[in-house]
């Protein structure tokens, strides 16, 4: 793993200790985004791995899912997760009316420890 692995790594844990510092606090709209900005630095620390850097955010979730769930190297649930978090935190950081309900945020926190842990386990073994 190189030293910019373990730099993207510590900065997706600062993400969801962040999250889950909001979510305790009340603020979960802030929740929301650094739940998503943890695996946003997961996928960046994969497509790395593969030097392989997007453009955007979207970008980013395709190549991802180009290059390590269509080929299997990586479980589909992770793909689903992408989604979910992402259009939450869309909703929370640009619609102003938005509100989350009260399931969306722990959601959003456990597929961000899910997606840092198969993240970890993935480097572990790499």
């Amino acid at each position: 793993m190189t030293i910019e692995i373990v730099k993207i790594l510590q900065s997706a844990e600062d993400c969801l200790l962040s999250a889950e510092h909001s979510y305790s606090g009340g603020w979960n709209k802030a929740a929301a985004n650094r739940s998503y900005y943890c695996i946003f630095d997961c996928i960046t620390a994969f497509l790395h791995h593969k030097d392989i850097f997007a453009k955007t955010h979207q970008g980013a979730q395709l190549k991802f899912s180009e290059v390590y769930i269509k080929s299997g190297i990586l479980d589909i649930g992770l793909a689903k997760s992408i989604s979910k978090v992402f259009d939450l935190r869309q909703s929370c950081d640009y619609d102003f009316d938005f509100e989350p309900n009260e399931e969306d945020i722990p959601a959003a926190l456990e597929h961000a420890r899910t997606f840092l842990a198969a993240t970890k386990l993935y480097f572990g073994k790499d």
